[in-house]
């Protein structure tokens, strides 16, 4: 690309006929070039204004004109970067400096879903940004500099404006204009000290993993796409600002808590993006503190890897308590929320569904699938109306309780006090995961006077001992509920539940910001087509009724730790590198039969083409 091409130099308006040749048979102009180009002049070569110079001058004093919207120039600590955008789209450059004093440039156009594409050497408004790009090294010439500030006043003028008539203004900018034009064609093209090498003949595509550069000087306007490098220091103080301004934001009341229970506070995990229900439920919780029966329970439902178990403790993070978690299985009891007893000597846990046998009580599924029955049996007479089985579980669990603790009366059991127990009795916070997987739906009402805030909320302990929950206790419940394997929890729960919230799968721009974050995975147009691959799975999955796998940030997350890891050897990350890490970080576990998966080949194939060898 020729930088100082002379060819159709045409202004408008008012400077329509402004001259821009200038030659030494023109007596008495009063016209010097540049220091640079005197000998030549004084030889009888004429100077030309260069065809570009009067817009880039006005870019880089801050004027936008015709479709351009806004520009950037900056110096780095490798060259320099300029932007220009038109319309949605950016134009970026990198003028780099080779170790030879050589510069070189990477450019490309970005449009406004971050979608990269080359441009080429005889593109003009690249050639405006490639002088754009160099106006600091222009101007770090003292002449050219004094040159520049002459006609500082001149370039905010519009070429309309009256102000070019009087006082022969347009004389005098037009030599100024070609004197600074005349010194920038000289040290770009002589054979000076002063020369500026730079080869424009081919251009590399810049990626968006070249945007964020170590920023030395900022000369004008706002980045659009550029963004200066964090050192990790100043990244982890800044992470680390974050997470200690959110964190005990939402306290609800300023409770002391010893060594033992600080160690246990919840704390942001680094690089954590906080998603909108976080600070929400966060706010509900907190503000609700003032009234008769605080919200205090929040169930979180959606599939794997969307967040739920890390907002668990965002929130416990928020508000800034001791916490702890239990994760759940099909084969969970009740004891396995309340604690364990052992039989003195032992290692074997008192089995609870043995004492309730021996009492001949109702089980939670009796009292679940048939009410009416259970409470007669439990109570031994009919009930009035039509019983609450949620009330019948807590009484026959306090039977079982007040029997265990008859039978530990001489010290012949040890109980074991829960996560969820301690709790409740401390005023902690604690994640009970997968509730959804737990066969017995009747289980987990038994758990719904610990679910009550206010006057109700009491328990009892196989000690005999009734606690009340602390009203700082929060308890947050997950589960995968469209997966196989889960049941839907019971009405007297779930109505207990003072906030439900579907975490749906990241948004595509959440999941692209998390993964650069977590990982700063290097090629940013690839990672858009691996999360394009990702929710054309789900959808897909969803679609055909493929419900036995799991397809989610998770999946993407080993994928593109796979993805690096195998890149590693090669230097560059390939299509053909994508599409072997998919099949066994993402494919193998959308779905666990062989021919769904093959169903759902497409998905992956539409972005990234299986290799020959495959």
């Amino acid at each position: 690309m020729n930088l100082v091409n002379f060819d159709n130099v045409t202004f408008a308006g008012r400077l329509a006929n402004m001259p821009t040749i200038f030659s030494s048979m023109q007596k008495g102009s009063g016209y010097v070039p540049s220091k640079y180009y005197q000998d030549r002049y004084n030889k009888g070569v004429v100077v030309r204004t260069m065809d570009v110079i009067y817009e880039v001058l006005r870019i880089y004093k801050g004027n936008t004109f015709g479709s351009l919207i806004s520009a950037y120039c900056a110096e780095t600590k490798k060259g320099y970067i300029a932007e220009l955008q038109t319309g949605t789209d950016v134009l970026v450059i990198h003028i780099l400096r080779k170790k030879d004093g050589t510069y070189y440039c990477k450019a490309s156009s970005i449009d406004e879903n971050d979608v990269v594409t080359k441009v080429t050497a005889d593109n003009c408004p690249l050639k405006v940004l490639v002088m754009l790009g160099l106006m600091p090294l222009f101007l770090a010439d003292q002449e050219a500099a004094n040159i520049y500030s002459a006609m500082s006043d001149f370039l905010e003028w519009d070429e309309n404006a009256d102000d070019w008539m009087y006082n022969n203004h347009i004389l005098d900018f037009a030599v100024l204009l070609n004197r600074f034009s005349s010194n920038v064609e000289a040290r770009l093209t002589f054979t000076i000290p002063e020369k500026i090498e730079i080869d424009t003949d081919s251009f590399s595509m810049l990626k968006l993993a070249d945007l964020e550069v170590d920023i030395v000087k900022e000369y004008m306007g706002t980045p659009r796409k550029f963004r200066a490098k964090a050192t990790p220091a100043a990244k982890a103080a800044e992470e680390k600002e974050k997470a200690s301004d959110f964190e005990g934001k939402y306290a609800y009341s300023q409770r002391e808590f010893n060594e033992d229970e600080k160690a246990l506070v919840a704390k942001l995990p680094t690089g954590y993006i906080l998603p909108e229900f976080v600070p929400e439920i966060c706010n509900y919780f907190q503000k609700s503190t003032a009234f008769p029966a605080p919200m205090r329970v929040a169930y979180l439902i959606g599939p794997a890897g969307t967040g739920k178990t890390e907002g668990a403790n965002a929130i416990c993070a928020g508000i800034g308590l001791p916490m702890s978690h239990y994760t759940c299985n099909p084969n969970t009891e009740i004891f396995d929320f309340i604690g364990q007893v052992f039989p003195n000597g032992e290692d074997t846990a008192l089995s609870y569904e043995a004492v309730r046998k021996e009492l001949n009580l109702p089980s939670t599924e009796d009292i679940v699938n048939d009410p009416s029955s259970a409470y007669r049996l439990l109570y031994g007479k009919e009930p009035e109306n039509y019983p609450d089985e949620g009330q019948i579980i807590v009484d026959m669990m306090e039977k079982v309780m007040q029997h265990i603790s008859k039978m530990g009366g001489g010290k012949a059991f040890t109980y074991v006090e829960s996560g969820l127990i301690r709790a409740a009795r401390m005023g902690y916070g604690f994640e009970i995961q997968e509730i959804g997987c737990v066969l017995r739906p009747g289980v987990a009402v038994g758990l719904n006077a610990l679910l009550e805030t206010g006057a109700n909320s009491y328990i009892t302990l196989p000690t005999g001992e009734v606690i009340k929950k602390h009203p700082d206790c929060t308890l947050i419940f997950t589960s995968n509920d469209e997966y196989d394997g889960c049941s839907n929890l019971n009405q007297s729960v779930l109505d207990r539940m003072a906030l439900v919230y579907r975490i749906p799968n990241p948004q595509k721009e959440v999941m692209k910001t998390r993964i650069m974050s977590r990982l700063n995975f290097p090629d940013v147009s690839v990672l858009n087509r691996m999360i394009d691959v990702i929710y054309d799975l789900s959808a897909a999955a969803k679609e055909k009724d493929i419900t036995d796998g799991v397809c989610g940030y998770r999946a993407l997350e080993n994928w593109c730790m796979a993805t690096m890891i195998k890149a590693m050897d090669t230097g560059c990350i390939t299509d053909a590198i994508v599409y072997q890490t998919a099949i066994n970080t993402v494919m193998n576990k959308v779905s666990q039969h062989e021919e769904y998966v093959e169903e759902l080949m497409s998905c992956l194939t539409c972005q990234f083409a299986a290799p020959n060898n495959i």
